[in-house]
């Protein structure tokens, strides 16, 4: 090994003097406390010290190099151990056994750099002899890897910063699609028989704009940075300098509701000034297809008859969406959230069971429950456009209650039936999980159906828990009392971090599916899911990989240890029955 290669890896990290970190302070912290030690340490090896990037337990900051154990330590594969450094002759005279803080335990596993050159150790250390155990070797050597982990993620955030601020540079000046590309997007998805809602915009200024002298380029400049924060899925175009449009995939009118809401907050505070309020507002006019026409350009010219004249000085969107009925944008909405209540009523809700399996063994082992809504009007209703409305309007907690008897019904049915009982996982929306009345029901309906609750997880996404982690934290406990398990639903694509993560009692998380797409192409993405994995283990934490749809992704997932994958390549959402067959398999 070439010490200068070494110490150029070392110093090409950035880690050496820099602040006291998160991720890496609860990494010492559990260290000691799953080890039961009083001292752990990330050392970083300099020229002529060692360098502590975590400390705990011990008032220091760096030492010597030449008086550091972990200048042996760095020599070995993976691990050193000292059982008693007062009988190794290494260590016998070493100034921190003969003196304060008397170290007689010793045990470095290695931190290699993403070249694989050695770093430093994570290390534990105890004031009495002692032996570790093959348990607790492993345990120290998990807790290295997810140093690493976290070293490499490090490495690729400060390598991927330039690059985002590049990337967002360009896609702030990056030119918006126009008529023409819009137009022949919107066509082809109508020639192919695609439904789509489409919103035709247009900006108009008040005199207050005039008198202020706000210049034409600022409001195109405006209109540009607000289309450009609508969601992915949301399609849109500059048709003039003042009109534009804005489109989706998707039946009306549930999808008529969703664009407008999406339309809403990427225009919220838009063309306002403080003290002086709206300089400009926006008229759009709402049209679907093939509701309403069967081409691109009868769409447009219905949006654009039925787009308002004039507009309010005091609101900002003005919305007409054509109806036949002449129905206004508040009836429309009514109109759907009708639809729910009439599904509630009368029972048009269902749900499906996607298996997840061991991703050893391959051995159904859960499944999640996945509600459907078939409507007589609107037809099938996709998840991602109703359960929005449904938790805007309150009418998630009646759908979510049904889902939770319907689960408890369908498990008990396993256990008539003698059969195998494969927990099952539930979605949990942040409108439930703040409702105080969910964890009385959640009890009630437990102690009704005589339900094991080890039969039961409730999963909850990660932006629900950001929303408010401290009540989020304190009714996942309450949860927690009734023997039902919590997992964190999407991890990856909120504000994942150690700093709650720790804090909340859950005992599974999912990765985003996102990640795992890329995971057999994308280094990027694999390094992210295997840090993610390291960091549950960690933890003492399931790992469930969503929307594992090819082999090669298995394979990867397989490498990298994780527990629990689902999606197409393992099975779609079937019916319960069909669920039963395949357990019984």
């Amino acid at each position: 090994m070439s010490e200068q290669q070494r110490l150029a890896d070392l110093h090409a990290l950035n880690l050496l003097d820099t602040p006291k970190e998160e991720q890496f302070e609860v990494i010492t912290q559990l260290a000691a406390k799953s080890l039961d030690v009083p001292i752990s340490l990330i050392s970083l090896l300099d020229l002529n010290r060692q360098w502590f990037k975590s400390c705990f337990g011990l008032d220091a900051t760096e030492t010597p190099r030449d008086i550091s154990m972990c200048t042996e330590a760095i020599k070995e594969d993976d691990i050193m151990v000292v059982n008693d450094a007062t009988k190794d002759p290494r260590f016998a005279r070493n100034p921190h056994v003969v003196g304060d803080p008397y170290v007689r335990f010793y045990a470095g596993a290695v931190i290699r750099s993403p070249g694989g050159k050695p770093l430093g150790t994570l290390c534990i250390i105890d004031t009495k002899p002692r032996n570790l155990s093959d348990s607790d070797r492993r345990q120290l050597l998990r807790l290295a890897r997810l140093v690493e982990s976290e070293i490499r993620q490090r490495n690729l955030v400060g390598k991927l910063l330039s690059e985002i601020e590049r990337d967002l540079h360009v896609g702030a000046n990056a030119p918006i699609p126009g008529r023409k590309e819009a137009y022949e997007h919107l066509a082809q998805l109508i020639k192919n028989q695609t439904p789509v809602v489409i919103a035709l915009g247009r900006v108009r200024q008040f005199e207050l704009a005039a008198s202020l002298h706000i210049e034409e380029k600022a409001i195109q400049a405006e209109l540009a940075a607000r289309l450009r924060t609508l969601p992915t899925d949301v399609k849109y175009g500059l048709w003039r300098n003042d009109q534009f449009i804005v489109y989706r995939e998707g039946l009306s009118p549930v999808t008529t509701a969703a664009l407008l809401s999406d339309i809403e907050k990427a225009f919220q505070s838009a063309f306002e000034l403080p003290h002086y309020g709206l300089y400009a507002t926006i008229c759009l006019g709402v049209s679907s297809s093939p509701t309403d026409a069967s081409s691109a350009r009868h769409l447009l010219q219905l949006a654009n008859d039925v787009q308002p004249p004039h507009t309010s000085t005091e609101k900002l969107l003005n919305v007409s969406i054509y109806s036949s009925e002449g129905k206004t944008p508040k009836q429309y909405k009514d109109d759907v959230l009708a639809r729910l209540k009439d599904g509630i009523l009368h029972k048009r809700f269902h749900l499906v069971y996607q298996p997840i399996v061991d991703v050893s063994s391959g051995l159904v082992v859960r499944a999640e429950a996945l509600l459907r809504w078939t409507d007589p009007v609107l037809g099938q209703v996709s998840p991602a456009d109703f359960i929005p409305i449904a938790e805007d309007s309150g009418l998630i907690v009646r759908i979510g209650a049904f889902v939770l008897e319907t689960v408890a019904r369908d498990l008990n049915r396993m256990k008539e039936n003698n059969q195998r009982i494969v927990p099952i996982s539930i979605n949990i929306s942040g409108k439930q999980l703040r409702d105080p009345e969910f964890v009385p029901f959640l009890k009630a309906l437990m102690e009704k159906t005589q339900l094991d609750p080890g039969a039961l997880e409730l999963e909850i996404t990660e932006s629900s828990l950001i929303e408010d982690l401290q009540r989020a934290s304190v009714t996942l406990n309450e949860i927690r009392k009734t023997g039902v398990s919590c997992a964190i639903d999407d991890f990856g694509v909120g504000f994942s971090s150690f700093n709650y993560l720790r804090r909340l009692p859950v005992g599974t998380l999912k990765i985003d599916r996102d990640f795992i797409l890329g995971i057999d192409s994308s280094p990027r993405d694999k390094s992210i899911v295997a840090a993610i994995i390291n960091l549950a283990h960690a933890l003492g934490m399931v790992v469930t990989a969503e929307g594992v749809e090819q082999q090669t992704q298995r394979d990867q997932l397989g490498g990298l240890g994780c527990d629990l994958m689902q999606g197409y390549l393992i099975g779609r959402p079937e019916t319960f029955d069909q669920l039963m067959s395949v357990v019984a398999k």
